[in-house]
């Protein structure tokens, strides 16, 4: 633990459901949640329930925060927990861009007002070998790096990705696979850890008051996403925060990492699909 009396930190967070016109029904809440830090420097960072925003948008809605609450661009990250149950960005705007950045603004603005001088305290865990196996596999310059967390076939108890991952990149070349057999690595194990941590950063008041906390799990998130009826879900993420809050009180910011990350390990009935002369990109 350390004490830093210069550095003062707040937390916000706020219901999507106030800038977010809904198309489908809610099963559990979709929240963003802001972390504001001042030092001899500001720097805001939310974390929203959404699936994706585009580079576009973010270096926009950064730029427009930016002017509105007085911390470098630079300094604003807009991260979300790419959520397969949550809204994509051309449902969010639906209500107007200008009421998206205008419920952002406000919830910085309340983590602003209400930061204060606080404790720092971190923890980092890691995940038990063989619970999670989200690997990446390089497949050639021309093919990049492929993820997949099903169809795998268990060889000698090893996630073996070979048969699902030649069959995609037949889909990928309308099923001529000619000049690219000798790129595909065999046996393709997805074998290799890209991150095992679970960090969490706790934060309290010099009196020992909870002010909130950032998790950060770098697990794709979608156990939500076989639901029968589509529904909008915080899937885990949600969950995770919601057991810290209600352990260290304040306000849970919940990350799932840079790409490259681990995956529920899923073993399903695989039906490979027959090549298409133009497939999608």
């Amino acid at each position: 633990m350390g004490i830093n009396r210069t550095v003062r930190v707040g937390f916000a967070s706020f219901d999507l459901k106030e800038c977010l016109p809904p198309a489908k029904p809610f099963h559990d809440p979709m929240q963003g949640q802001v972390l504001y830090v001042r030092g001899d420097q500001q720097a805001l960072w939310f974390s929203l329930d959404l699936l994706m925003l585009s580079v576009p948008l973010c270096v926009r809605v950064r730029q427009d925060l930016s002017e509105r609450l007085g911390v470098p661009a630079s300094h604003i990250v807009l991260h979300v927990t790419h959520n397969h149950t949550a809204p994509i960005e051309k449902e969010l705007l639906k209500a107007g861009y200008e009421g998206w950045v205008a419920c952002l603004a406000e919830a910085a603005k309340r983590a602003m007002r209400e930061a204060e001088p606080a404790f720092m305290a971190h923890i980092r865990r890691t995940v038990p070998k063989g619970v999670f196996v989200r690997r990446r596999q390089n497949c050639g310059s021309d093919l990049g790096d492929l993820c997949t967390y099903m169809g795998y076939e268990l060889k000698d108890g090893e996630p073996d990705a070979t048969t699902v991952n030649t069959c995609r990149i037949g889909r990928w070349l309308g099923g001529d696979l000619k000049g690219y057999e000798d790129q595909i690595p065999k046996p393709m194990i997805y074998d290799r850890p890209i991150d095992h941590h679970l960090d969490l950063l706790v934060f309290k008041t010099l009196s020992g008051r909870p002010l909130g906390a950032m998790v950060r799990f770098a697990a794709h998130v979608i156990a939500a996403g076989h639901c029968p009826v589509p529904q909008y879900s915080a899937d885990f993420p949600g969950v995770l925060r919601n057991l810290i809050q209600s352990h260290f009180a304040g306000v849970c910011l919940a990350m799932n990492g840079p790409c490259g990350d681990v995956t529920l390990f899923e073993q399903n009935a695989f039906q490979f699909p027959n090549p298409v002369e133009q497939p999608e990109p």
